[in-house]
C-alpha cells in the first residue's frame, strides 16, 4: 500500500466528518493549529479539546463534528506532517539531484530537512513523545520512515545504476535511520553552535560511507556481505 493510501486512511480514521467545503476545511485547519501550539505550551496531555476549541475561536460542538477526541486530532498532525516530508522528500530527489556531487547533495538534503524541523517543533511532540503511545500515530510513522527509505533506495540505484537492490536498499536503511537519531540528537541542545557542529559531523559520517556506493566504479563498490 502506498504512502499516500495509508495517510489517506488514517486521516479519515481520525475523523469523524471529511471536510467538504471551504469553510470547513478552514476550520479544521485552525483545530490542527491551535492543537500544535498548545501541545508545545502546555504539554499533549494537559491539553484539551476545550482547550483546543477555544484557542481555535469555534464551538466545541464543531469539534466534535470532526474529530472525536484529541488523540484524533493527533493522528491528523501526524499526518499532515508526514504529507509535507514527503513533499519536501521529493522536491529533493529529482532527476536533477542525481547528478549533483554528493558533498552537495548532502548539504541539501540534511539542511532542508533539519530547517523544516526546527521551524515545526511539533513534529518532536507529534513523531518522538507521542509514537510510543498512539498506536495510529506509530503506525503513520513507521509507514512514513519505510516509505522514505524505499524511496532513497531507488533514488541510489539512479545515482549509480550498477549498485543492487538488495543492496541499496541495505544502505538506504542504514543511512536514514543514521541521520535519524543525529538529526534528533541536533534537535536536542539549544546551542546552535553544538546544533552546527552535529550536523556538520553528520554530513561528514554520510559522505564517508556512502562515497564508495555512489561512485560510478563498480570496481571501488565495498563487498556484500
Amino acid at each position: 500500500m502506498s504512502l499516500t493510501h495509508v495517510l489517506a486512511s488514517s486521516f479519515f480514521k481520525s475523523m469523524r466528518k471529511k471536510p467538504q467545503q471551504a469553510r470547513s476545511q478552514e476550520r479544521v485547519k485552525r483545530i490542527l493549529d491551535e492543537a500544535e501550539r498548545l501541545f508545545l505550551e502546555m504539554g499533549y496531555e494537559a491539553t484539551t479539546t476545550k482547550a483546543i476549541a477555544l484557542k481555535a475561536e469555534i464551538p466545541i460542538g464543531t469539534l466534535y463534528q470532526f474529530f472525536p477526541n484529541r488523540a484524533a486530532i493527533a493522528v491528523a498532525l501526524a499526518v499532515r506532517y508526514a504529507e509535507q516530508l514527503q513533499q519536501l522528500f521529493s522536491d529533493l530527489h529529482t532527476t536533477e539531484a542525481t547528478r549533483l556531487p554528493l558533498k552537495d547533495y548532502l548539504n541539501r538534503t540534511v539542511d532542508t530537512f533539519h530547517e523544516f524541523y526546527a521551524a515545526h517543533p511539533g513534529l518532536i511532540i507529534i513523531f518522538g513523545q507521542l509514537r510510543q503511545t498512539a498506536p495510529e500515530i506509530q503506525k503513520v510513522n513507521m509507514e512514513f520512515d519505510l516509505q522514505i527509505e524505499q524511496q532513497v533506495a531507488e533514488f541510489f540505484c539512479r545515482c549509480n545504476p550498477k549498485l543492487d537492490v538488495a543492496q541499496a536498499e541495505l544502505i538506504a536503511k542504514v543511512a536514514s535511520d543514521t541521520i535519524r537519531v543525529l538529526q534528533t540528537s541536533a534537535l536536542a541542545t539549544n546551542d546552535r553552535t553544538l546544533r552546527e557542529q552535529i550536523l556538520t559531523e553528520a554530513k561528514k559520517l554520510l559522505f564517508n560511507y556512502l562515497q564508495p556506493y555512489l561512485c560510478n566504479d563498480s570496481s571501488q563498490l565495498p563487498p556484500r556481505g
